[in-house]
């Protein structure tokens, strides 16, 4: 069975019980979505010579996990759009109100992990190798909470060297990096490849965060059907912001900051006038430079892995290089 059918039966099986916001949980899901976490676990597995199937089984915990992360991210960011279609909170608030529906999620959002966990404690025959897998899945969920417990609370005084910091434990370690570590440990744990993804994760992972702070910008990336919740509205300080806030008298900034840190969205006329000052001051291409310097950096560590013409990492490069 290949991973996409795999991961269908799993789901399936997961919410198949007459359980509140079952219906809703598999719906998120499986809802369309580009999948490179597994994509990067199959491909690193087929490079360096790991069993397939036993690939797949681990594939499945990844893309797991990874959801899991979403639908406690879109509670804590209260975002109402997750892939144009409704976060779970929101979708299972359809049906039981706003209160159990975050609730709901919350629970869904556990299961989710412990499926995650359960499924890599038994993708292989070795018990040695499945100790490995969910080691390295703990040891890297717990640098993505801190990073997101750090990123959760905003301050003003962040600079882009503090974004980095946040994002290397945060996206680069569990989007890039776990899916490689497992495929390593699947594949044998070569001591050489280490240190290689270490430093190809971390760079790929900056760039694809600031990618999507530059997308959210650009409002390709809704965070709810009328705009008012974009980052800017809300006060996240994304790479954005960060660059943004540098333009930004001494008196100009405080004011800011005071805006955002009363926890209410910005008006409309606000969003706009820090939209129109991050495009005359060129921060947008200043992010695309960023991009391109990480990517730029990655890539002689993707290559030295023997990753840079798998699909999977065409498929990010495509979508960083834009």
């Amino acid at each position: 069975m290949d991973f996409e059918s795999l991961y269908r039966q799993t789901i399936e099986e997961l919410f198949r019980e007459q359980i509140p916001g079952a219906t809703q949980a598999a719906k998120f899901c499986l809802g369309e979505g580009k999948r490179i976490r597994p994509r990067l676990l199959l491909d690193a597995a087929e490079i360096w010579g790991a069993d397939r199937e036993t690939a797949e089984r681990a594939a499945v915990g990844i893309e797991l996990l990874h959801h899991y992360l979403l639908v406690h991210d879109d509670l804590m960011d209260g975002d109402e759009l997750r892939r144009g279609q409704l976060t779970l909170h929101l979708a299972c608030a359809s049906d039981h109100g706003l209160e159990k529906g975050r609730g709901l999620a919350v629970a869904i959002g556990d299961q989710l992990a412990n499926e995650a966990l359960s499924r890599l404690a038994h993708v292989s025959h070795d018990s040695a190798i499945n100790a490995a897998l969910v080691s390295a899945a703990l040891e890297v969920n717990g640098q993505t909470i801190l990073g997101q417990m750090r990123e959760y609370i905003p301050n003003t005084n962040w600079t882009v060297d503090d974004l980095e910091k946040f994002y290397a434990y945060k996206t680069a370690a569990y989007s890039i990096a776990l899916p490689w570590r497992l495929a390593d440990i699947l594949a044998g744990a070569d001591k050489n490849r280490a240190a290689l993804i270490t430093e190809a994760a971390r760079d790929l992972g900056i760039a694809y965060q600031f990618y999507d702070d530059l997308i959210e910008f650009r409002g390709e990336k809704m965070r709810d059907a009328s705009g008012a919740r974009s980052d800017l509205a809300r006060g996240k300080i994304t790479i954005i912001a960060c660059l943004l806030l540098e333009q930004l008298s001494g008196a100009e900034r405080q004011k800011l900051a005071q805006a955002w840190g009363a926890d209410q969205l910005l008006p409309p006329e606000e969003i706009a006038k820090l939209s129109r000052l991050a495009v005359d001051a060129g921060i947008p291409e200043r992010v695309q430079t960023l991009i391109d310097k990480h990517v730029a950096s990655a890539e002689r560590a993707v290559e030295s892995l023997g990753l840079s013409q798998t699909q999977s990492v065409r498929i990010l490069l495509e979508l960083l290089k834009r």
